[in-house]
């Protein structure tokens, strides 16, 4: 946490970069990469790599969304396999012309195991 708040004065600020939102021990995102060219979607893609690892091609992608302006999450368990180097996420319409912040990671298909969270940046929902 000491790392995630930054004080420039007078304000706190979060570094979202640094935030995790899991950690664990199988193979991340690799390469990972989000736009929002579809109305209220965040497209999201990847290198398949499947076989590092314990990493399997039906690993989970599992994102989540920070909306700061309203405080609010919006999370998926399952956006995509691993091996499928695309995904997409719906977001609500209350959110368009939202800019949010987007972390994503893989979880085993049993829900046992996961990656730790990469941060993907920030979009602005069309």
């Amino acid at each position: 946490m000491k790392e995630v708040i930054v004080y420039a004065d007078p304000d706190f600020t979060f570094a979202y970069n640094k935030v995790q939102l899991a950690k664990g021990y199988l193979i991340g995102v690799e390469a990972g990469a989000i736009s929002t060219a579809t109305t209220n979607t965040i497209d999201f893609s990847w290198n398949d790599n499947s076989g590092q690892g314990e990493a399997v091609a039906t690993d989970k992608l599992v994102v989540g969304v920070y909306d700061a302006a309203t405080k609010n999450w919006i999370y998926s368990l399952g956006v995509a396999d691993r091996s499928a180097t695309t995904g997409s996420l719906l977001l609500p319409i209350t959110l368009s012309g939202a800019t949010v912040e987007v972390w994503a990671l893989f979880a085993s298909a049993d829900g046992k195991r996961n990656s730790t969270s990469t941060y993907l940046g920030n979009v602005v929902v069309s």
